[in-house]
């Protein structure tokens, strides 16, 4: 027991309600030691939760220290996930506690690198310039901002009530960097960061008092603008949206004063007299409460700047068509059908004639619009199926898309069978193969048994083009 006193930290309490505790298993009853020992270093943490019983979508806070299971949401308790891991005591390096394809994503999207190193020994801020490169705190700040964005909250109200929260990627590096500036702020300001939010030196709001300043039974009222913590003492100056700001479902300018206020019953307590200190730090509440606010505001500009929900953020392609989908939909100058690739049904045997036409609606495509290419329907649309194409290639559909894929490439151009994706569906019990068609960039000419053609798509038919006609299409479509 007698180095318990190295055990003293401070402790997040409730929002803004920073206490000490003694941070020893032989002192608390589930001290979560497995995560709050990462808080007892320069640590920062997000605090929010899976879901609560309020009804509120205001849970999400952040911390310096260990932290109350009630500090960020009064219902269910708070979740807390520190930016970093300790491997150690000793150990200089920490590790982001970040997911690698969150932060890779966040590079994909903004054209900004990820730097994830962090030495703590050289008092490394873990954030990037934000021009080339971008660090955990920076990733930090962005998921605040999108946390503290009042139209997010309402967009996805019905899940952050039943589930944690899920963060977009956004759509470019612009409003990624504002959002981790204005994330930033957010964050200084509920940890009361003096030295990085000059408004929270000598807060604009002022105490009026007239005797000791108790907080009294039945205290704190609102009135007019007054916050009463007695009948003579009083905080003026708060405006309703202050006063009324929710945290977790704490109204917190109330919270902070009722904790100290005075009690009766069995265990009576006159109230606590605030002291200068306890004065200052809730002078410097409401102004973070109020400029908190003018920042949420904010976060929405920015967001309906870029775009708005959801235009702002990365959003992933949608899913490709499935098979009924396609054959519901009517050959078009985007959609061709084909019952085979190299299987002659007629003479029941392989023809390599019969590539040429899969090959030359892959051209036309390309040189068109780009488009959808079935192999194993009839024009009739009627699921003819694989089987005897995949005879001719070990019976896999691996082996059948090498062997589409090659000949592509031998006929048409390596280059451009990049711009086909190819895919296997099972429609019936029978596999068809959809070869999805992007349009090129240059002009495709195809090369089969020694010809070589220029194709495109002409309604829901594919048409060669004469020497004169290519050079005007080519002129019109590729300048």
């Amino acid at each position: 027991f007698k180095d318990l006193t190295s055990r003293i930290t401070k402790y997040c309490f409730r929002p803004f309600d920073i206490r000490f505790i003694c941070y020893s298993e032989v002192v608390c009853a589930w001290p979560r030691l497995d995560i709050g020992q990462h808080m007892l270093k320069n640590n920062i943490s997000l605090v929010t939760a899976r879901s609560n019983k309020s009804g509120s979508i205001d849970h999400f806070f952040t911390a310096n220290f260990p932290s109350d299971v009630k500090y960020g949401e009064r219902s269910t308790g708070s979740t807390f996930s520190p930016l970093y891991i300790s491997p150690s005591e000793s150990d200089a390096l920490v590790r982001p506690n970040l997911s690698n394809d969150f932060s890779q994503g966040l590079t994909a999207h903004t054209g900004i690198d990820y730097k994830c190193k962090v030495d703590a020994k050289q008092k490394d801020t873990g954030r990037g310039d934000m021009i080339q490169t971008f660090g955990p705190r920076n990733v930090f700040d962005y998921i605040y901002a999108i946390l503290h964005s009042p139209n997010y909250r309402a967009r996805y109200a019905d899940f952050l009530k039943s589930d944690f929260p899920r963060i977009p990627l956004p759509a470019g590096a612009g409003v990624f960097r504002e959002l981790v500036l204005l994330g930033r702020n957010l964050t200084a300001l509920h940890l009361l960061d003096v030295d990085q939010t000059p408004a929270l030196e000598k807060p604009e709001t002022r105490f009026v008092r007239s005797g000791e300043a108790r907080v009294e039974k039945g205290y704190p009222k609102y009135e007019n603008g007054k916050v009463m913590i007695n009948s003579s003492c009083f905080f003026e100056d708060i405006t309703p949206d202050v006063w009324e700001f929710h945290i977790g479902g704490y109204q917190v300018c109330h919270k902070w004063l009722k904790g100290r206020a005075g009690k009766g019953g069995k265990n009576p307590h006159p109230g606590r007299i605030l002291s200068d200190d306890d004065i200052l730090h809730y002078r410097r509440i409401t102004v973070a409460l109020r400029e908190t606010i003018s920042l949420m505001k904010q976060v929405d500009a920015v967001i309906n700047t870029h775009g708005g929900w959801p235009d702002a953020f990365y959003q992933a392609p949608p899913p490709p068509p499935t098979i009924e989908e396609i054959i519901g939909a009517e050959e078009s100058h985007d959609l061709e059908f084909k019952s085979t690739f190299q299987w002659n049904v007629r003479k029941d045997k392989k023809d390599t004639a019969l590539q040429k036409s899969c090959l030359k609606t892959i051209a036309a495509f390309l040189n068109t619009k780009g488009g959808t290419l079935a192999i194993g329907v009839t024009d009739d649309k009627e699921i003819y199926g694989l089987d005897k194409d995949l005879e001719l290639t070990r019976g896999t559909t691996d082996m059948f898309e090498q062997t589409l894929r090659s000949i592509i490439g031998n006929t048409i151009g390596l280059d451009f069978a990049n711009y086909c994706s190819v895919r296997f569906s099972d429609a019936g019990g029978k596999q068809v193969c959809i070869v999805e068609v992007e349009k090129s960039a240059e002009p495709v000419f195809m090369k089969f048994q020694g010809k070589e053609d220029f194709f495109i798509r002409d309604g829901n038919a594919t048409k060669s083009l004469s020497a004169k006609d290519q050079h005007n299409y080519i002129r019109k479509r590729f300048s």
